[in-house]
């Protein structure tokens, strides 16, 4: 094997270092973007579930479920936003719905207060 061959597969092996260190730049700044974009997302949905807090608490409650509803389409695994949504239903006589979304809460992981489905139990005379 020549110097030059030599040369020449140093050259490739150079190459693909440097190519495999800017596919592993690039794909720590691609996650980097998509954290601070969910983040951004986290941080809109709470402050929609907040502004729907709000809202249940002057009793404007379609506006509230509005709110609630744009909390969960930008994150869709808000148990929170579920829970209080469920709330707001349950004062509106929507005990359905109320029961859909305590339901989603709890396949979310959200810890439902018990007094809260005891009384829905009560009015909705469903027992799930």
């Amino acid at each position: 094997m020549g110097a030059d061959a030599h040369c020449g597969k140093a050259r490739f092996f150079r190459m693909l270092v440097w190519k495999a260190e800017i596919s592993r730049r690039v794909l720590l700044w691609s996650c980097v973007v998509v954290c601070l974009f969910l983040a951004g997302c986290l941080d809109e949905a709470a402050e929609h579930s907040d502004r729907g807090m709000a809202l249940w608490k002057k009793g404007e409650y379609d506006a509230a479920i509005a709110e609630f509803d744009k909390a969960i389409e930008l994150d869709p695994e808000y148990g929170k936003a579920y829970y209080y949504r469920a709330n707001v239903y349950y004062d509106d006589h929507r005990y359905s719905k109320a029961w859909d979304d305590v339901h989603a809460a709890q396949e979310l992981g959200y810890r439902i207060a018990p007094r809260f489905l005891e009384i829905l139990r009560e009015v909705s005379g469903r027992e799930r």
